[in-house]
């Protein structure tokens, strides 16, 4: 594993990143706590969805307010009819009686989805539930792609190597014809998400992703990073990686970051094995 040493960050301009998951409870909870006047509840009304494609659909719905302050508004979507297993998405904007999302979808699967509306004295109110199936996703063109990797870090302040060659794997992240999954990158254990394009042969990493868990520090994001004139300058918000015919990849600069600071700065570069 690597030498761990917070770098308190050499780059002076940084970006206010942040992200957030909310997790809710679970509508009959909800329902439960809220026992107002149901008829004083909205009615809900759900559009039939719309830019359906193998991976997201558009839904969008509306209501009339009876009186009550609305608190929250969204989707709940499931695979299963009778909704026993859900996915619920809540937009933190919506107005005017109005509220539209993108859902993230599995290609080939047919969907069941409805709205829901929570108000501050009386419960949720439900639309009508709608239905739509998704349509095959484009065939994953470079799978040469997966399989299993040598992968060494250069650390770009000094030029070395840092540590030993460690292994790595990618394959495809489930049916996505441009998503992989790319397994212990800095030794960490961790598995990330790339996005591939073909025309560009590059595999895209958002700054979300985990690279590692420390035990002081809690998680190390792998961070993009802006590099003009041969000095680091600012964070980006993706690490691009280049890869050839062959498959062997080469991570642009990036930083092994944490909260406190960074542990380093590096180049990574893979070797199909």
């Amino acid at each position: 594993m690597k030498n761990f040493k917070i770098y308190f960050t050499l780059i002076t301009a940084l970006m206010a990143l942040s992200c957030c998951s909310d997790i809710m409870d679970d509508k009959a909870d909800i329902d439960a706590k809220h026992t107002g006047n149901p008829a004083l509840l909205p009615t809900v009304t759900i559009a039939t969805p719309s830019n359906v494609t193998y991976e997201s659909a558009t839904v969008a719905a509306s209501w009339s307010n009876a009186g009550d302050e609305i608190m929250e508004a969204g989707f709940i979507y499931s695979t299963d009819e009778a909704f026993n297993s859900i996915n619920v998405v809540s937009p933190s904007d919506f107005k005017n009686s109005q509220v539209t999302s993108a859902l993230k979808l599995d290609s080939e699967t047919k969907y069941f989805v409805k709205a829901y509306v929570q108000t501050r004295s009386n419960g949720v109110a439900y639309s009508d539930v709608v239905s739509l199936t998704t349509a095959k996703a484009p065939v994953f063109i470079d799978t040469y792609l997966f399989g299993n990797y040598e992968a060494i870090d250069i650390d770009i302040t000094t030029g070395e190597q840092e540590g030993d060659p460690y292994d790595v794997t990618i394959k495809q992240d489930g049916s996505a014809y441009n998503r992989v999954l790319i397994s212990n990158i800095w030794g960490g254990g961790r598995t990330i998400v790339g996005v591939v394009d073909f025309v560009k042969k590059t595999i895209t990493v958002d700054y979300t992703n985990v690279i590692y868990v420390h035990s002081s520090y809690g998680n190390c994001y792998m961070y993009g990073l802006l590099i003009e004139g041969g000095e680091l300058v600012d964070y980006a918000r993706e690490t691009i990686a280049y890869y050839d015919d062959k498959g062997n990849i080469e991570f642009s600069p990036w930083a092994a970051h944490v909260s406190a600071g960074d542990f380093g700065y590096y180049v990574t570069l893979l070797e199909k094995k």
